[in-house]
C-alpha cells in the first residue's frame, strides 16, 4: 500500500496500480484545476484542486465500501466491482474542464462522458484491465448514458 498524506483525511492509503493510475497525465492535470475556481482570488486559502477533491472522495468511498462490506454488503458486492467502484470514485473528474461550473450555460459536453472516453482511450484503461477488471465498468458508474452490463454498476452509480 502507498500512502498520501492529506490535510483533511490525514492518510489515505491506495494500492499499487491505483498509484499507476494517479501518475498518468490524464490524472496530474487535476493538479492545475482548482476545485472552487476563481474563489481563490477573494479568499487566498481556497486553493482546494481537483487532485486534492479526487483523492478525498476515493477515501471517503474506501470508508463507505469498508462499513458496508461490516453490513454484509459482500453478499451481494464482488470483489471486482468493488475495486472497479473505488477506481471509478478515484477518477470520476477526470473529463473536468478549469471553471466548470462557472462555464454551465455553456454548450460544452459533460465532464462525466468526458471521463468516460479519458477512461476507455487512455492508459487507464490498460492499468484497469492489467489488474483483471473492466474499464467500461469504470466508465459505466461514472457516465450513466454508458449501459450498465450487471446490478452493481447501477448501485455504485448511486453511491458515487
Amino acid at each position: 500500500m502507498h500512502i498520501v498524506r492529506d490535510s483533511l483525511w490525514q492518510n489515505i492509503e491506495f494500492s499499487s496500480s491505483l498509484k499507476k493510475i494517479i501518475e498518468t497525465s490524464d490524472f496530474l492535470r487535476l493538479n492545475d484545476i482548482k476545485q472552487l475556481g476563481p474563489t481563490y482570488l477573494v479568499y487566498p486559502g481556497a486553493t482546494h484542486t481537483r487532485f486534492n477533491h479526487s483523492l478525498g472522495v476515493y477515501h471517503v468511498a474506501s470508508r463507505l465500501i469498508e462499513k458496508l462490506l461490516q453490513k454484509g454488503a459482500d453478499e451481494f458486492l464482488t470483489k471486482e466491482g468493488i475495486e472497479e467502484f473505488k477506481i471509478a470514485s478515484l477518477c470520476h473528474d477526470l473529463g473536468h474542464y478549469p471553471f466548470t461550473h462557472a462555464l454551465k450555460e455553456l454548450p460544452l459536453e459533460e465532464h462525466e462522458k468526458l471521463t468516460a472516453k479519458i477512461i476507455l482511450n487512455s492508459q487507464i484503461a490498460s492499468i484497469i484491465e492489467d489488474e483483471n477488471l473492466s474499464a467500461n465498468n469504470v466508465a459505466a458508474i461514472i457516465d450513466d448514458t454508458i449501459e450498465a452490463n450487471n446490478e452493481q454498476v447501477i448501485f455504485f452509480r448511486k453511491l458515487l
